[in-house]
C-alpha cells in the first residue's frame, strides 16, 4: 500500500467526521497540556519544599506530640538520637493580658532553636530570658505594648523584649488561634 493511497483513502472515510475528528484531536491536546502542567507544578513545589525543608522545620527532624511525652519515650529518644543536639519546644494556647486580654500561642523554646534560619526580632539585639517575653508585632498592636512594658500570662507576669517578625518554622498559611508569645522553657514552667 502506497503513502498516497492511505491518505487519500483516510480523507474519504473521513469526510462526515472531520468535525469530530478534530474536536477528538483538540480535547487530546487538552488533557495533555493538562497532565504536564500539573506535573511540572507538583515537581516545582517538591523542588521548594527539597530546598527549603531545612528552615520550615527548623532541624533536621522533629518529634510532636499533643501529650506530654512520658519517661519512657523521652528515654528511647535519648537513646536513639544520643550524640544528636536537640531543642525542645513546648506550644500551647492561653490569655494575655495587659490592659486588655486576647487569645496567644504560646511557643515555650530552649536555647538551642532554631538549628537553622534565624529569629527575626525588633530590636535585633532582644533576649529571651526566663522573665521576659518576645511577642509578635499583632498583639502588641492589639494590647498597646511597647517593649519593656509588662505582660501577664495567667498568674505569671514578663516584660517585653521585643517583637518577633520572621521565625524559621511558622508557615504562612498556618491555622493561628492567635499571635504568638516566645518564652524559655523555664519562664513557660
Amino acid at each position: 500500500m502506497r503513502a498516497r493511497f492511505f491518505l487519500s483513502a483516510v480523507l474519504r472515510e473521513s469526510r462526515g467526521s472531520r468535525g469530530r475528528l478534530f474536536f477528538f484531536g483538540l480535547s487530546l491536546a487538552v488533557g495533555v497540556a493538562a497532565v504536564v502542567g500539573v506535573s511540572g507544578l507538583v515537581g516545582a513545589i517538591q523542588d521548594g519544599i527539597a530546598a527549603q525543608s531545612r528552615r520550615l522545620l527548623a532541624a533536621d527532624l522533629r518529634i510532636s506530640s499533643r501529650a506530654p511525652l512520658t519517661e519512657e519515650q523521652h528515654a528511647v529518644v535519648a537513646r536513639e538520637l544520643e550524640d544528636v543536639p536537640r531543642a525542645r519546644v513546648l506550644e500551647l494556647v492561653s490569655m494575655a493580658s495587659a490592659d486588655a486580654s486576647r487569645l496567644v500561642e504560646i511557643k515555650g523554646v530552649d536555647a538551642a532553636y532554631p538549628f537553622y534560619g534565624d529569629l527575626v526580632c525588633e530590636p535585633a539585639n532582644a533576649e529571651l530570658t526566663d522573665e521576659t517575653a518576645l511577642i509578635a508585632p499583632e498583639l502588641a498592636e492589639s494590647l498597646d505594648l511597647e517593649i519593656g512594658d509588662e505582660l501577664r500570662l495567667g498568674t505569671a507576669s514578663f516584660t517585653v523584649a521585643g517583637r518577633v517578625l520572621d521565625e524559621p518554622d511558622r508557615l504562612e498559611f498556618s491555622m493561628t488561634l492567635g499571635p504568638r508569645v516566645f518564652l524559655t522553657t523555664g519562664g513557660l514552667e
